[in-house]
C-alpha cells in the first residue's frame, strides 16, 4: 500500500485493521456452526439414550469437534451469555454421561428407554440444549457485518 503524507499510516492501520476484524468475523462464524454441529450430535445423543425404540437409529456419529477445544474458543471469541449458555449445556450434557455411567445400575438398553424423558437431569438437559439454540441464534444476529456486536 503506497500512501503519501503523513496520512498514509492512518489509511493503512485502517485497512490492517478491517483486515484483523473480517477475520475475527469468519472465526465467531465458524465457531457457532461448530456448537451447533456439536449441540446437534448431542441432541441425536439425548434421543438415543431416551428412545425406547431408536436407539441404535439416533445414535450421534463419531464427531471431530471435542468440547475442550470448542470450551477454548467460546471463551476467546463468545459474548458472555453465549459463554455462560455454553458452560451450562456443558454441565448438564455430564450430568447426563454421569447418570448413564454413574448412576441407576437398571438402565440397560434391553427394550427399554437407558432414561427416563422426565428424569429431572433430562429435563435440565433439554432445557440447556434449547438456552444454547437461543444464545446461538441471537449471536449470529448480533454479529455486525464488521465483525463487531452491536
Amino acid at each position: 500500500m503506497k500512501t503519501s503524507g503523513g496520512s498514509g499510516i492512518a489509511r493503512k492501520t485502517e485497512f490492517v485493521g478491517k483486515g484483523k476484524v473480517s477475520r475475527l468475523r469468519e472465526l465467531r462464524i465458524r465457531l457457532y456452526v461448530d456448537i451447533s454441529e456439536y449441540a446437534e450430535r448431542v441432541e441425536a445423543f439425548f434421543e438415543a439414550v431416551t428412545s425406547d425404540y431408536d436407539f441404535y437409529r439416533g445414535a450421534p456419529s463419531y464427531s471431530p469437534l471435542h468440547h475442550e477445544k470448542l470450551t477454548g474458543q467460546v471463551k476467546l471469541l463468545a459474548p458472555q451469555y453465549l459463554q455462560d449458555a455454553w458452560r451450562e449445556f456443558r454441565v448438564s450434557e455430564d450430568m447426563i454421561t454421569f447418570e448413564l455411567m454413574e448412576g441407576d445400575p437398571s438402565h440397560n438398553p434391553s427394550g427399554r428407554a437407558y432414561l427416563d424423558t422426565d428424569a429431572p437431569y433430562v429435563v435440565l438437559a433439554r432445557a440447556k440444549l434449547v438456552k444454547l439454540e437461543d444464545a446461538l441464534r441471537i449471536a449470529i444476529n448480533d454479529l455486525g457485518a464488521e465483525g463487531q456486536y452491536v
